[in-house]
């Protein structure tokens, strides 16, 4: 029963939040909204921390909800908390807890 209980807490892993200064915008594919932090070849998948179907507006801040969509990129500092492990070539989910000094660029 020891053994279970180690198993099933180990199978969880707990991922340091940081901070990363980088472009978020939609993308096609799954998870749609992703973060290229700048000065990188990475992109960082925006998942929700509750449910993988919450509505992309639900998965950042507030400050910068108003913001999200096709033929914009929002530029911040965004505190970003890892819920996959960092593996070359593969994209690193994460959730958004907050965003500073946010620039709204648009393009079309």
């Amino acid at each position: 029963m020891l053994a279970l209980l180690f198993a099933l807490t180990a199978a969880e892993p707990q991922y340091d939040c940081y901070w990363v200064r980088g472009r978020m915008q939609m993308y096609n594919g799954s998870p749609s909204l992703r973060i290229w932090p700048r000065k990188t070849k990475r992109l960082l998948g925006v998942v929700s921390a509750k449910d993988e179907d919450e509505p992309l507006a639900l998965r950042v801040p507030p400050n910068i909800r108003e913001h999200i969509g096709w033929g914009k990129a929002v530029w911040a500092n965004y505190h970003v908390c890892p819920t996959t492990a960092e593996r070359p070539g593969w994209l690193r989910m994460v959730t958004v807890r907050e965003a500073r000094y946010v620039h709204v660029v648009h393009f079309d």
